[in-house]
């Protein structure tokens, strides 16, 4: 409030404005009850009062910012940032405007635009934490890890007991990792590399047969394959069958001298940032598949370190990504409902409670959660998107067309509720162009089927048919699992 402060105080004392429309007569008195307002958190009174002062002196950059201020405090980040853009061309030094305005990128679900007026208010203050860390998120939620991850570590550095610096850490790695995997799988599908992470992604998510019919794999195409003995041994542990991990171990044979294996023996010793410096910049399949699990295990530390701390939003919404990764959504819904006890502003764990309900087929709750977001934000996609599809999932079509319509051309992932709900309707034709968007190039069978009845709807039967037989050729192509269902002895 300082800078319109500092204007009052140039006016002279005795000048009254005339009381044209909409025109403040006592400036100085409409100031002290506005002040009042957002220090007692009256922010609509706020509003009001800042508005009717801004358009009264419409050239003082200082009643732009407090109207910002006052919209931003009541939720309303888009009007919000119409006043502190205004307020910054006035004055593009003002730190703490940039950081209002990148959160309220934020606020609205739009990471990339908030990097840019982030990183300002960074350069402009270094030492603001808040708004490092609001950075730091930024960049990883808009797909730029290699950055977050350097904010994060900074942060770090500064203070080691902030469970939401080391939830960052983690996920800046598992999303490095993530990165390092597709790249082996890019440059060597069919290798014995490839398969082992399969295995590793597998095991962690508890799925053994999975892990092991992978694991078997790896052992089919390289003997040699790093770990793979140990790796089935565990399989068997994890399974109850101790005397075949045994057997299995008994197998391994003599391994070559860590000079010809610097990077698994670096691994294996724990010095995770050499495996890093060394495989850095390097796409051969050893390199990347030790570069994905240390750049796992980084993540792992990370992770361990946050549930050192003491219970938190950020340790809540580790257990409830964990869950949802495992596939039990029933957990991960319970842990989402925890991190939102402890942090309920944060608007973020409200759309992951949402996925979760959604994938537990949670859908009357699903619903009234998503009503609660629309209470607090009322121009929320992700809000309508999940209300919508739990209201199809339900058969309240006529309630879910409306939803959906709202969204589809903001969440592509409402094309094919919307599609369905239109086809249940009767408007197969509406739903044509959905579903051809939805497909692209691809041969999704289920797409397909839907869109031949889309097409027999609108009396399209060559279309339907052609449909039809795309499907058919698509089933035809499809590769068998190669994947044994079976864990069977050594």
């Amino acid at each position: 409030m300082a800078p319109f402060r500092h204007f009052l105080a140039a006016l002279a004392p005795a000048v009254l404005l005339v009381a044209a429309s909409g025109q403040v007569t006592d400036p100085a008195s409409v100031a002290r009850r506005a002040s009042a307002a957002m220090k007692g958190r009256d922010f609509e009174t706020a509003e009001r009062l800042y508005s009717q002062l801004s358009r009264t002196f419409p050239d003082e950059p200082g009643l732009a910012l407090n109207l910002g201020l006052a919209r931003y405090s009541s939720g309303k980040f888009d009007e919000a940032l119409v006043d502190l853009n205004r307020f910054l061309q006035a004055q593009p030094d003002h730190g703490p405007a940039w950081l209002i305005v990148g959160i309220s990128h934020q606020k609205l679900d739009r990471p990339h635009e908030a990097v840019g007026p982030l990183q300002r208010a960074v350069d402009l203050n270094p030492g603001n934490r808040i708004a490092r860390l609001e950075l730091a998120d930024a960049l990883l939620r808009s797909g730029r890890p290699v950055s977050a991850l350097t904010e994060f570590r900074r942060l770090q550095q500064q203070d080691s007991s902030d469970p939401r610096v080391w939830l960052g850490l983690g996920l800046s790695y598992t999303e490095l990792s993530s990165r390092a995997a597709e790249a082996l799988e890019r440059a060597a599908p069919s290798s014995a590399y490839h398969r082992l992470l399969l295995g590793h992604s597998a095991l962690a998510r508890q799925r053994y047969r999975a892990a092991f019919g992978h694991y078997r794999a790896a052992q089919a195409l390289d003997p040699e394959a790093p770990g793979t003995h140990d790796s089935v041994a565990e399989v068997y542990r994890q399974t109850g069958r101790a005397d075949w991990a045994s057997a299995e171990l008994s197998k391994s044979r003599p391994r070559a001298p860590c000079e010809q294996r610097r990077l698994e023996c670096g691994f294996e010793a724990g010095d995770l940032d050499q495996v890093l410096l060394e495989s850095e910049g390097r796409a051969t399949p050893e390199s990347l598949y030790w570069r994905a699990r240390a750049l796992a295990g980084k993540a792992r530390i990370a992770h361990e370190r946050l549930m050192d701390l003491p219970p938190s939003s950020a340790s809540y919404r580790l257990l409830a990504s964990i869950e949802d990764l495992a596939g039990r959504s029933a957990e991960a819904v319970r842990a989402w409902r925890q991190a939102i006890r402890l942090d309920p502003d944060d608007v973020a764990l409200r759309r992951n409670l949402l996925r979760s309900l959604s994938a537990a087929g949670l859908q009357e709750e699903s619903i009234g959660e998503a009503r609660a977001l629309l209470q607090i934000r009322p121009e929320s996609v992700a809000a309508r998107f999940h209300a919508g599809r739990a209201m199809l999932e339900l058969g309240r079509v006529d309630e879910a067309v409306p939803l959906l319509e709202g969204v589809a051309g903001l969440d592509a992932r409402a094309r094919v509720p919307l599609a369905t709900a239109y086809l249940r309707s009767g408007r197969g034709s509406e739903a044509i162009p959905l579903l051809e968007a939805a497909l692209g190039d691809g041969e999704d069978e289920r797409l397909l089927f839907q869109l031949s009845r889309a097409y027999q709807s609108a009396g399209r039967t060559a279309d339907a048919r052609s449909a039809l037989e795309r499907r058919q050729r698509a089933m035809s192509a499809r590769p068998r699992a190669s994947v044994s269902n079976e864990i069977t002895p050594p």
